[in-house]
């Protein structure tokens, strides 16, 4: 799963960049690996250039005897929270 967003704010001098990529591994017996990395990027050039750029690597495991809905649901509130985790 790609998440992907972009803002421009030319009239404020700024911009910011989001992505994040997303890969479920199933392993053996209902044993999954969700494995993520995120990328922040802002850009403020008002009267200078100043730059943040952020990458994290994430991994989760997970446990499920069913590939249903209720374990989609689990997995995208999950990766949901750990995103938010990374702005914190």
């Amino acid at each position: 799963m790609v998440i992907s967003a972009h803002n421009l704010n030319y009239k404020n001098f700024w911009t910011g960049e989001w992505l994040s990529i997303w890969e479920l591994e199933n392993e053996d017996g209902g044993h999954y690996i969700l494995k993520g990395m995120v990328r922040a990027n802002t850009y403020y050039y008002e009267e200078g250039n100043i730059q943040f750029n952020l990458k994290q690597e994430l991994e989760e495991k997970l446990t499920s005897q069913n590939e249903d809905e209720a374990f989609a649901k689990e997995v995208i509130s999950l990766i949901e929270k750990r995103e938010n985790q990374v702005l914190i």
